[in-house]
């Protein structure tokens, strides 16, 4: 009868082992996803301090704490967000989010040298943008939500040119992650527009 039960025990035990294996071979693969600039092909993705027009200085570029994770962050309620443990930022999305913004300008804005912060000190920049943002994320299947507050600085007379609000929202095609972060690209290529816009009406 010991003999039986030793058995028994071994069995169950080896049955638990088996089971946390199949539960370990099915864990799903994580996938990675990265934003990416509007700059056509063969363009380099900053144009260097030495252009002819005014230099733009892009950043600093703040984020909220929600945000700063790797895992991608969806809506699913009005106080509720959840952490896509699966699908995660290649990078840490405010420097993400940063680079291809200032990629972005330096697309639409091809006559002035636009640079990143921290800058380094032989870039003469004219005006600096400094943007917050507040809200990056979205709701599965439904839309992609951008809102910012950024503000325009001439270095020179150290003085504030212009701060406003954007708020942006996209729709998403499908319920995917992929489609997410696709409707977030377009909302951070709206963002950039919004801000070449702003830049290209100032006096160099």
């Amino acid at each position: 009868m010991r003999g039986c039960g030793a058995y028994r025990r071994t069995l169950a035990v080896f049955g638990l082992f088996v089971f946390l294996l199949a539960g370990c071979a099915h864990t799903p693969q994580s996938r990675f996803y990265l934003l990416q600039s509007r700059v056509p092909p063969g363009m380099s993705g900053a144009v260097s301090p030495g252009a002819d027009g005014a230099v733009f200085g892009i950043g600093p570029v703040k984020f909220p704490e929600y945000l700063d994770r790797p895992q991608i962050v969806t809506r699913t309620g009005l106080n509720e967000i959840q952490l896509a443990e699966y699908h995660r930022w290649a990078e840490p999305l405010k420097d993400n989010f940063a680079r291809v913004l200032t990629e972005n300008l330096a697309a639409l804005l091809p006559a002035n040298g636009v640079v990143a912060f921290p800058w380094p000190g032989s870039a003469r920049v004219r005006y600096q943008v400094m943007v917050e943002v507040t809200r990056f994320d979205g709701i599965a299947g439904r839309e992609a939500r951008l809102d910012a507050q950024w503000t325009i600085v001439d270095v020179a007379a150290n003085t504030t040119v212009t701060t406003k609000k954007t708020g942006i929202a996209r729709p998403v095609a499908s319920p995917g992650h992929e489609s997410l972060v696709a409707a977030q690209n377009e909302a951070l290529g709206e963002f950039g527009a919004e801000i070449a816009d702003a830049l290209k009406s100032l006096p160099e």
